[in-house]
């Protein structure tokens, strides 16, 4: 997982290497307009206002020759300078001055209204929205190279289905959809073993400052501490604070014998802030106002940590605390023991 440190910088294009032999996600961002793609081979585009606040519009697609497009906007509700509509009203969408009926809000368009807007989008076209006497516009800035790559991801650049360079190979050329991977959780018992000794917590600290492939922990102020989870009968969970920023703070987490020999270790992340229950989970600010978040998850399957989740909630735009919409990089099915 990247450092969230580092996972908000734009525009940029990231491919996230993803275990089960599963195809690569990739995040894009340019202008005002994002793309994410998981390894289901499922795209997701948002689209925001040219300002911060204002809306924001998502377009889904699933992967596969009949993967069609849906779309659904949200209107910014972060505070109460934001023109909020009440719960269920209606929204008037506008293309180039044109009505084209109402929408309401997370609910999927029309496919007329679906179309009509992708066209505008890709091209010069005026999108805005109207509600109790408020107008506010998408931005079409970026649309185009996030669609063309979008396209491009899954396979439809040049068949009958692309929503860019459409061509004439037909649509059974496009790459079928993927199924998301099966992990399967082991149980694990409850609560925490017992907290580290200064001496343990000192060495696994030590040791850390070698695994050179991840962000090195920052215990400038305090002594290295930390607490021990029972995984199974043969393995532990080390949770040690790792770094603290202005707003986000994260531990590492390290799988080991009973015995804590650090020629054993395995070190899950060091980017990830709260474990529970066979799960390691991070949730992350990419500031501090709270508008955009980054997550991920590990579930333990009785031998190791897999990576099951990678998401984003969208930009930093000001459109709802937490974030718009789910923007994932890396999707599982997670199957708990019984």
């Amino acid at each position: 997982m990247l450092s969230p440190r580092l996972l908000l910088a734009a525009p940029w294009l990231l491919a996230i290497p993803l275990a089960h032999g599963s195809p690569a996600g990739i995040s894009f961002q340019y202008k005002d307009w994002e793309l994410a793609c998981d390894n289901t081979l499922t795209c997701r585009a948002a689209g925001y206002s040219g300002e911060q606040g204002g809306l924001s519009v998502l377009l889904t697609r699933p992967g596969g020759p009949q993967g069609a497009p849906s779309v659904e906007m949200v209107i910014a509700d972060y505070d109460e300078q934001t023109p909020a509509t009440p719960r269920g009203s209606k929204i008037t969408l506008h293309i180039d001055g044109q009505a084209r009926g109402t929408v309401q809000e997370r609910t999927p368009f029309s496919p007329p209204q679906t179309e009509a807007l992708l066209r505008a989008i890709k091209g010069k076209g005026k999108v805005t929205f109207q509600w109790q006497g408020h107008e506010v516009a998408l931005s079409g800035a970026g649309a185009y190279a996030v669609l063309l790559k979008m396209d491009e991801f899954q396979g439809r650049l040049g068949t009958v289905t692309a929503l860019t360079q459409v061509g004439d190979q037909p649509a059974s050329r496009v790459p079928p959809a993927q199924a998301a991977p099966l992990i399967r959780a082991a149980p694990v018992p409850s609560g925490p073993l017992r907290p580290l000794t200064r001496a343990e917590a000192g060495a696994m600290a030590a040791w850390l400052a070698t695994q050179a492939q991840e962000a090195l922990c920052d215990w400038s102020e305090d002594e290295p501490s930390g607490t021990l989870y029972r995984l199974s009968p043969e393995r532990v969970l080390a949770e040690l604070p790792c770094w603290r920023g202005a707003y986000n703070a994260s531990s590492a987490y390290i799988v080991l014998g009973h015995d804590l020999a650090l020629n054993r270790a395995r070190l899950v992340t060091t980017e990830a802030n709260h474990y529970a229950q066979g799960q390691i989970s991070s949730a992350m600010k990419g500031r501090g106002l709270g508008d955009c978040w980054v997550s991920a998850l590990w579930v333990w399957n009785g031998h190791a940590f897999i990576q099951a989740e990678e998401s984003s909630s969208g930009s930093c735009r000001l459109i709802t605390p937490g974030g718009p919409w789910h923007l994932p990089t890396l999707t599982s099915r997670v199957v708990k023991a019984p």
